[in-house]
């Protein structure tokens, strides 16, 4: 049985991550500049919750490709 570090591999996970970050950041700050305070909020809403999800999805994919290696 390995270990956990073994099946996912940090610096890839971050790489992910800080990529996701900063697409999401460049895209609030586009929606808050760009659109009236009543859109800017909804659409502020509806990327979170498409970011947090594919957070999940990222770390689930991740384990389970580094598994089958």
């Amino acid at each position: 049985m390995s270990s956990l570090k073994e099946k996912i591999d940090i610096e890839e996970l971050l790489a992910i991550l800080f990529g996701m970050f900063l697409a999401g950041a460049i895209l609030m700050w586009f929606f808050y500049t760009g659109f009236p305070e009543h859109a800017a909020v909804l659409t502020y809403l509806i990327i979170a919750v498409i970011f947090t999800i594919l957070t999940v999805v990222a770390f689930v994919l991740l384990f389970l490709r580094k598994r089958k290696e």
